[in-house]
Protein backbone atom coordinates (compact mmCIF):
# COMPACT_ATOMS: atom_id res chain seq x y z
CA UNK A 1 0.00 0.00 0.00
CA UNK A 2 1.36 3.42 -0.93
CA UNK A 3 1.98 6.20 1.58
CA UNK A 4 -1.03 8.11 0.22
CA UNK A 5 -3.24 5.04 0.58
CA UNK A 6 -2.12 4.53 4.19
CA UNK A 7 -2.70 8.20 4.97
CA UNK A 8 -6.23 8.05 3.53
CA UNK A 9 -6.98 4.87 5.46
CA UNK A 10 -5.75 6.40 8.73
CA UNK A 11 -7.72 9.62 8.09
CA UNK A 12 -10.87 7.62 7.37
CA UNK A 13 -10.51 5.49 10.48
CA UNK A 14 -9.79 8.55 12.63
CA UNK A 15 -12.88 10.25 11.24
CA UNK A 16 -15.01 7.19 12.00
CA UNK A 17 -13.70 7.00 15.55
CA UNK A 18 -14.15 10.73 16.18
CA UNK A 19 -17.74 10.70 14.90
CA UNK A 20 -18.58 7.58 16.85
CA UNK A 21 -19.19 5.57 13.65
CA UNK A 22 -22.78 6.77 13.62
CA UNK A 23 -24.82 7.56 10.58
CA UNK A 24 -26.52 10.95 10.58
CA UNK A 25 -30.28 11.07 10.86
CA UNK A 26 -30.38 12.33 7.27
CA UNK A 27 -28.37 9.29 6.19
CA UNK A 28 -30.53 6.96 8.27
CA UNK A 29 -33.70 8.20 6.56
CA UNK A 30 -32.12 8.10 3.10
CA UNK A 31 -30.88 4.54 3.65
CA UNK A 32 -34.28 3.37 4.89
CA UNK A 33 -36.14 4.92 1.94
CA UNK A 34 -33.67 3.77 -0.72
CA UNK A 35 -33.67 0.20 0.63
CA UNK A 36 -37.31 -0.19 -0.41
CA UNK A 37 -38.02 -2.17 -3.59
CA UNK A 38 -38.57 0.03 -6.63
CA UNK A 39 -37.21 3.20 -5.00
CA UNK A 40 -34.56 5.21 -6.82
CA UNK A 41 -32.69 8.28 -5.59
CA UNK A 42 -32.85 11.06 -8.13
CA UNK A 43 -29.68 12.79 -9.25
CA UNK A 44 -30.04 16.58 -8.99
CA UNK A 45 -27.65 18.38 -11.36
CA UNK A 46 -25.49 21.11 -9.79
CA UNK A 47 -26.73 20.37 -6.24
CA UNK A 48 -23.17 20.09 -4.96
CA UNK A 49 -22.30 23.50 -6.39
CA UNK A 50 -25.46 24.99 -4.88
CA UNK A 51 -24.51 23.54 -1.51
CA UNK A 52 -21.05 25.12 -1.71
CA UNK A 53 -22.69 28.46 -2.57
CA UNK A 54 -24.98 28.21 0.43
CA UNK A 55 -22.04 27.37 2.69
CA UNK A 56 -20.20 30.48 1.51
CA UNK A 57 -23.03 33.04 1.21
CA UNK A 58 -25.48 31.91 3.96
CA UNK A 59 -28.61 33.11 2.09
CA UNK A 60 -31.60 33.71 4.35
CA UNK A 61 -29.52 32.56 7.31
CA UNK A 62 -29.02 29.03 5.96
CA UNK A 63 -25.53 27.66 6.69
CA UNK A 64 -25.83 24.26 5.02
CA UNK A 65 -28.35 21.84 3.56
CA UNK A 66 -28.67 18.26 2.41
CA UNK A 67 -31.39 17.19 0.00
CA UNK A 68 -32.41 13.80 -1.33
CA UNK A 69 -35.35 13.16 -3.65
CA UNK A 70 -36.57 9.64 -4.30
CA UNK A 71 -38.90 8.25 -6.93
CA UNK A 72 -40.68 5.29 -5.52
CA UNK A 73 -42.74 2.64 -7.15
CA UNK A 74 -45.69 2.75 -4.80
CA UNK A 75 -43.91 2.70 -1.41
CA UNK A 76 -46.75 3.20 1.06
CA UNK A 77 -45.91 1.77 4.44
CA UNK A 78 -42.53 0.38 5.26
CA UNK A 79 -41.43 -0.97 8.66
CA UNK A 80 -37.82 0.14 7.96
CA UNK A 81 -38.90 3.72 7.22
CA UNK A 82 -41.22 3.71 10.26
CA UNK A 83 -38.30 2.56 12.47
CA UNK A 84 -36.03 5.26 11.04
CA UNK A 85 -38.68 7.93 11.66
CA UNK A 86 -39.19 6.71 15.24
CA UNK A 87 -35.45 6.58 15.96
CA UNK A 88 -35.04 10.29 15.17
CA UNK A 89 -37.22 11.22 18.15
CA UNK A 90 -34.69 9.51 20.44
CA UNK A 91 -31.67 11.32 18.98
CA UNK A 92 -32.22 14.80 20.39
CA UNK A 93 -34.64 16.03 17.73
CA UNK A 94 -37.92 17.66 18.76
CA UNK A 95 -40.87 16.69 16.56
CA UNK A 96 -42.71 19.80 15.37
CA UNK A 97 -44.99 18.52 12.60
CA UNK A 98 -46.38 15.02 12.17
CA UNK A 99 -49.03 14.53 9.51
CA UNK A 100 -50.29 11.29 7.99
CA UNK A 101 -53.26 11.18 5.66
CA UNK A 102 -55.46 8.26 4.66
CA UNK A 103 -53.92 8.15 1.16
CA UNK A 104 -50.43 7.46 2.57
CA UNK A 105 -49.06 11.01 2.37
CA UNK A 106 -46.74 11.71 5.32
CA UNK A 107 -44.86 14.76 6.51
CA UNK A 108 -42.55 14.93 9.52
CA UNK A 109 -40.49 17.92 10.64
CA UNK A 110 -38.04 17.95 13.55
CA UNK A 111 -35.91 20.74 15.06
CA UNK A 112 -32.86 20.75 17.30
CA UNK A 113 -30.23 23.20 18.44
CA UNK A 114 -26.87 23.22 16.70
CA UNK A 115 -23.62 25.06 17.46
CA UNK A 116 -24.48 27.71 14.85
CA UNK A 117 -28.21 27.99 15.52
CA UNK A 118 -30.85 25.44 14.61
CA UNK A 119 -31.18 22.33 12.47
CA UNK A 120 -34.34 21.24 10.73
CA UNK A 121 -34.95 17.75 9.38
CA UNK A 122 -37.88 17.14 7.04
CA UNK A 123 -39.30 13.93 5.63
CA UNK A 124 -42.15 14.18 3.12
CA UNK A 125 -43.71 11.27 1.27
CA UNK A 126 -46.54 11.15 -1.19
CA UNK A 127 -47.44 8.61 -3.82
CA UNK A 128 -44.51 8.29 -6.19
CA UNK A 129 -42.06 10.59 -4.39
CA UNK A 130 -40.22 11.05 -1.09
CA UNK A 131 -38.03 13.96 0.01
CA UNK A 132 -35.51 14.16 2.85
CA UNK A 133 -34.12 17.62 3.66
CA UNK A 134 -31.81 18.79 6.42
CA UNK A 135 -31.04 22.48 6.99
CA UNK A 136 -28.67 24.16 9.38
CA UNK A 137 -29.74 27.77 9.85
CA UNK A 138 -29.55 30.89 11.95
CA UNK A 139 -32.89 30.91 13.76
CA UNK A 140 -32.74 34.63 14.56
CA UNK A 141 -32.43 35.59 10.88
CA UNK A 142 -35.23 33.24 9.89
CA UNK A 143 -37.63 34.38 12.62
CA UNK A 144 -36.83 38.07 12.03
CA UNK A 145 -37.84 37.64 8.37
CA UNK A 146 -41.02 35.82 9.34
CA UNK A 147 -41.99 38.46 11.92
CA UNK A 148 -41.39 41.34 9.51
CA UNK A 149 -43.46 39.91 6.65
CA UNK A 150 -44.93 36.47 7.38
CA UNK A 151 -46.48 35.84 3.95
CA UNK A 152 -43.70 37.39 1.90
CA UNK A 153 -40.84 35.80 3.85
CA UNK A 154 -41.95 32.31 2.94
CA UNK A 155 -42.33 33.17 -0.75
CA UNK A 156 -38.94 34.93 -0.93
CA UNK A 157 -37.17 32.15 0.94
CA UNK A 158 -38.64 29.42 -1.23
CA UNK A 159 -38.14 31.41 -4.47
CA UNK A 160 -34.40 31.77 -4.06
CA UNK A 161 -33.46 31.56 -0.45
CA UNK A 162 -33.89 35.31 -0.01
CA UNK A 163 -31.38 38.07 -0.58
Amino acid sequence: MSALGRALLIAGLAGAVLTGCRTSEFGTLCNAVSAQPGVHRQYIPMLGIARIGVRMAHPAGVFDFKLAVFENGGMHRSPAVDRALSSIDQRGWTPVVKVRSADGTRTRIWLRESPRGMEMLLFAHETGESVVLQLEMDAETLFARLAADPAGAGRRTLAGLGD
